[in-house]
């Protein structure tokens, strides 16, 4: 029994240190030996007899060993297998929770961008809402702006027309008192001589009855404000002085070539006049936009890509200093077509501006145009198509640098009227009061010598009258568009003067 036991112990023990994986190593028959030891009372055969039933209880033994053994194995083996199945079971149900949570956080997280979106177009609805509240209130903005700019305007008009009443009450006070004065005069002189005789040796005709205001900005009742009588004489001895003084360079042209020329120059002038009718502005914002081009040009060089943003800058100045209502820079950028932005033609501006020494007052040939228009066009009862006539002459003597900067404003504006008159068959002398008008303040001396010049400067108006007229017949011939200018006073409100047809007809010769 024991013995039994030790061999179970033994198997058991052999069990337990074994290697996974490894083959028993069966124990073979022959190594089992009978025990030495035999009993002395027993006989030699009972002991071999014995010894042979022991040998195969042994044997019998050792096989079912061998045989549990294997079971055991076989057991072991079963058991791994069942073990790496639940790994693998374990894994595979890892996997599955690990997906499992992959898919609950793509769920969240779809979740989260339908939120997201959700947001959004409910932000985007908020904003539209947001625009649409703040263009009602700019329109109203606008609407109330608009209204007040109308009453502003009736305002104004209303202003302006107190101040003609005015005006005119001032003047037939005028009158009246110079009739009375007049008249006790003429009672002094000859006592005999009626009442009504002398009214009607002293009426003068009235500014309805001889010329009357045109509906363009060189209107002549405008000058009613410009003149105050007790000074007007001292203020057009100063503006004569100023315009000598802010004179550009005749000459400044050849220093520029080749890099712009006087073809350039037109076509930048007739640009401007385009810009000016488009927007309608005043005839002297134009001329002050070219007076100052042609004083830039007298001290400082320009390329050639910057022609256009000067004369650009010069316009947007001459706008603010003339015009009650002047476009806005961005305007000016857009009539550019963008190509020179926002801040190029600012700092044009400050260039301009730099070079002038901030002179931007100063008289231009449509100031003296409409200064003497006004004064001889009722002294001597002129027919309305010589100031317009006379006025297209002074626009078409902006197109070139002769006569443009090669004759003094006043006495373009005077070579003008004389022109225009003589074209339309009145002659007009430089002697007694109108020469004091055109030229206050100078002596006959003076006014002599000072006939040599203006008498080249009708003449060139006169040569540059024929030449646009040329030029322009055949640009329509061709198909081509015609100069602004030329258009301009080609329409049926200027009485077509562009159009006229003189012929063969000299410039006036002028006499004193």
């Amino acid at each position: 029994m024991a013995s039994t036991v030790n061999v179970k112990n033994r198997v058991l023990a052999e069990l337990s240190n074994a290697v996974p994986n490894d083959k028993v190593k069966r124990k073979p028959l022959a190594t089992i030996t009978a025990p030495v030891a035999i009993s002395k009372t027993e006989n030699l055969e009972n002991v071999c007899q014995k010894a042979k039933v022991d040998g195969k209880k042994k044997a019998s033994f050792c096989e079912k060993e061998n045989e549990v053994v294997e079971k055991l194995a076989k057991l072991k083996e079963v058991k791994e297998v069942k073990d790496v199945k639940d790994v693998k079971e374990q894994k595979e149900q890892k996997e599955f929770k690990e997906l499992k949570d992959l898919k609950g956080v793509k769920d969240v997280k779809e979740s989260i961008e339908v939120k997201e979106e959700v947001k959004e177009v409910k932000d985007v609805k908020d904003v539209k809402e947001v625009v649409e509240q703040i263009v009602d209130d700019a329109v109203k903005e606008a609407v109330k702006l608009e209204e007040v700019k109308k009453v502003e305007e009736l305002k104004d008009e209303q202003v302006v027309k107190d101040l003609e009443v005015e005006e005119k009450t001032i003047i037939d006070d005028s009158e009246s008192e110079i009739i009375d004065k007049e008249n006790v005069e003429n009672e002094m002189l000859s006592p005999c001589s009626s009442d009504a005789s002398i009214v009607e040796e002293v009426t003068s005709p009235s500014i309805d009855d001889s010329f009357e205001p045109h509906e363009d900005d060189w209107c002549f009742s405008k000058m009613l404000f410009l003149r105050v009588l007790e000074y007007e004489e001292e203020i057009q001895k100063y503006l004569l002085r100023l315009q000598v003084k802010h004179r550009a360079d005749p000459g400044y042209m050849a220093r520029h070539k080749p890099e712009i020329n006087e073809k350039m120059r037109t076509i930048l002038v007739d640009w401007m006049t385009e810009v000016v009718e488009e927007y309608k502005m005043n005839s002297e914002t134009l001329f002050l936009a070219v007076n100052f081009i042609d004083r830039f040009l007298s001290a400082k060089n320009i390329a050639r890509a910057k022609f256009q943003l000067l004369g650009t800058a010069a316009l947007f100045i001459s706008s603010k200093y003339e015009e009650i209502y002047p476009p806005d820079i961005h305007e000016f950028v857009y009539i550019t077509d963008n190509a020179y932005e926002k801040s190029e033609i600012l700092a044009m501006e400050a260039k301009i501006l730099q070079v002038l020494d901030f002179n931007v007052s100063t008289p231009t040939a449509a100031y003296f145009l409409r200064k003497h228009l006004y004064s001889i066009g009722l002294e001597l009862d002129l027919p309305q198509t010589v100031g317009i006539m006379a006025e297209y002459l002074c626009y078409i003597a902006l197109l070139e640098c002769n006569p443009s900067t090669s004759y003094l404003p006043n006495d373009i504006a005077v070579s003008a009227i004389i022109l225009s008159a003589s074209l339309f068959g009145i002659k007009i002398n430089l002697s007694g009061e109108t020469g004091q008008v055109f030229f206050p303040g100078f002596t006959a001396e003076q006014l002599k010598a000072h006939i040599v010049e203006l008498q080249s400067c009708i003449d060139t108006l006169h040569h540059l009258r024929k030449s646009v007229k040329v030029e322009n017949d055949a640009l329509f011939k061709s198909g081509k568009p015609q100069q602004a200018i030329f258009s301009k006073f080609a329409q049926e409100k200027y009485y077509s003067v562009s159009l006229l047809d003189i012929g063969s007809q000299e410039a006036p010769k002028l006499l004193l």
